[in-house]
C-alpha cells in the first residue's frame, strides 16, 4: 500500500510541476473554496474524478500524512 501512496505522490508531483511555475499558484488555483486549505476534494476536482491514477481514498491518506490537522486539509505552509 505505502508503494501505492508513493507512485501517486510523484505522479502529483508531476501533474503540479507540468501545470505550474509555482507553488503559490498552485495552491490558489487548487483552493477551490478559498478557505486557505486544500484537500483531497480539491485536488479532485480540479484534475477530474476520472482519472485512473489518482483515487479518493489514496489522496485522502497522502492528505493526512500531510497535514497537521485531523480533518484532512493542508495549508499552504503544508503544501510547499
Amino acid at each position: 500500500m505505502q508503494n501505492k501512496l508513493e507512485t501517486l505522490e510523484k505522479h502529483l508531483k508531476t501533474l503540479f510541476s507540468a501545470r505550474w511555475v509555482s507553488v503559490r499558484k498552485a495552491f490558489l488555483e487548487l483552493d477551490y473554496d478559498h478557505d486557505g486549505f486544500i484537500d483531497a476534494e480539491d485536488v479532485l476536482r480540479f484534475f477530474g474524478g476520472g482519472s485512473r491514477f489518482i483515487n479518493c481514498n489514496d489522496l485522502e491518506k497522502i492528505f493526512y500524512d500531510i497535514g497537521t490537522s485531523d480533518d484532512g486539509k493542508i495549508t499552504y505552509n503544508e503544501f510547499c
